[in-house]
Order: structure tokens, then C-alpha cells, then sequence
């Protein structure tokens, strides 16, 4: 079936995760919370100027 075809084409299936070189797309996964959270925390400041 192609995307034109499907009900709604914007939600398609990808495989996960998505890799390169420099980076890596992955859904959240039990156990990422803390460090998410410190992310958050570390970068509030910059990220409210």
C-alpha cells in the first residue's frame, strides 16, 4: 500500500531507532526519566533566556 493511499499519510511506520554518525533517534525507554530530568534542569536557564 502506498503513503497515498493509507487513511492518514503523515502517521507511518519507521524503523526505530534512527541512526548516524552523531546522533541517535530512539523512543523514551524506562529508565531514561533521570537522566531527562537532569537534562531539563542543566539546560533551563539557557534554554528561558
Amino acid at each position: 500500500m502506498s503513503i497515498k493511499t493509507k487513511k492518514n499519510p503523515i502517521l507511518i511506520d519507521i524503523p526505530m531507532p534512527i541512526e548516524t554518525p552523531r546522533l541517535i533517534l530512539r523512543n523514551v525507554l524506562p529508565g531514561d526519566g533521570k537522566a531527562l530530568f537532569e537534562a531539563k534542569v542543566d539546560s533551563f536557564k539557557e534554554l528561558n533566556k
